[in-house]
């Protein structure tokens, strides 16, 4: 074998050598990039999805504080002994609980599993309370136990609303 020979086949060698390595490394950057790529996709539908929750949860809650303010102001009538201003507060009670339940489910969709049970004391109060308001029996003397227990239930559901959100998904 002579120089030419020798130099050629060393050429060769290393060409496919250098060619092998280039495509190990565009291999391994291919890699590297499309594992980015499915990182930041995951992180920016982690993102959407905590934006959804966010939005949910802050229906449900001003729906919730609505029905509580409702409650205030149906207690204030009923010890004025306002018959028909009663009436109507009751019948806004009423709607203002079908409007959390409604929330409420939709709620249930995208709530973490230790949202639901207070997610349901809340609207089975607000049920309770409601239709004891439209069927006319409401409370004569003192109903702030009840609407200290809807109070109590209310900022439950906040708290666990606040914490889901900052937890990790």
């Amino acid at each position: 074998m002579d120089a030419t020979t020798a130099g050629l086949i060393g050429a060769l060698g290393g060409a496919a050598l250098g060619a092998g390595g280039a495509w190990f490394a565009a291999l391994i950057a291919l890699k590297g990039s499309r594992y980015q790529a499915d990182r930041q996709a995951d992180s920016s539908h982690q993102q959407w999805l905590r934006q959804i929750r966010r939005e949910t949860y802050a229906r449900y809650l001003s729906k919730a504080r609505g029905f509580f303010r409702l409650v205030i102001e149906a207690s204030s009538e009923a010890r004025r002994g306002g018959g028909e201003a009663i009436a109507l507060v009751g019948q806004q009670l009423y709607e203002a609980a079908l409007d959390l339940g409604w929330e409420a489910e939709a709620m249930k969709l995208e709530a973490d599993a230790s949202l639901i049970r207070p997610i349901d004391a809340l609207s089975d109060s607000a049920f309770f309370y409601a239709n004891r308001y439209v069927a006319g029996s409401f409370p004569e003397e003192n109903d702030g136990p009840e609407i200290i227990r809807i109070r109590k239930e209310l900022e439950d559901v906040a708290e666990c609303a606040r914490v889901c959100l900052q937890r990790p998904m």
